[in-house]
Parts: C-alpha cells; sequence; structure tokens
C-alpha cells in the first residue's frame, strides 16, 4: 500500500528488509529501479532529489552523491544506478 509522505513514497511491509530508493523527478533510471522493486513486491522508501535538495533539504548536509543519484540502499549496502542483477541479489530474487 503507498502511502504518501514528507519523504516521498514508502511501500510498506511487515518483516521486510530495508530499501531505501534515492530518485530524480523524470529519470527514466529511477523509473526503472522503482518498477523493479514493485514487481518483485518488495517494500521501499522513496526520497526525492530534485535542484540540489533531497526532500527538500539541502543535500551538502548528507553523505550522497548527486552523481550516484539513482541509488537504491538495501539493508545498507549501496547500489548506484540501474544494476538490476545486483538488486535482484540484493533482495534475494530468483526468477526467470
Amino acid at each position: 500500500m503507498c502511502h504518501p509522505g514528507a519523504s516521498g513514497s514508502t511501500w510498506e511491509a511487515e518483516g521486510e528488509m530495508e530499501v531505501i530508493v534515492y530518485t530524480r523527478p523524470d529519470c527514466e533510471s529511477s523509473r526503472r529501479i522503482k518498477e523493479i522493486l514493485t514487481d518483485r513486491g518488495v517494500a521501499y522508501q522513496e526520497h526525492v532529489c530534485a535542484d540540489g535538495k533531497l526532500d527538500g533539504k539541502d543535500l551538502r548536509n548528507l553523505d550522497i552523491d548527486v552523481k550516484e543519484i539513482p541509488l537504491t540502499v538495501i539493508d545498507g549496502v549501496p547500489i548506484a544506478g540501474v544494476q538490476q542483477a545486483q538488486i535482484e541479489q540484493a533482495i534475494g530474487w530468483i526468477g526467470f
């Protein structure tokens, strides 16, 4: 179920791993990452980076390199860009 909040959309499921996706508006790679996670039933939090800000807060105070966005962090492990195989491995998804 999608719950819009101050920090973007949150897909919630009990007992799941922590997945955070840092995205850019109108970014095909960001859309694709969210699609991969949604298609595999993975709960995630989305944070939007736009105009040098993350969810409206200055990025300079955070440990995020804007060049790495879109960035997926799964249980603390960062995956920069659309790395479908790495994302699927990190979430434990096996499918054909």
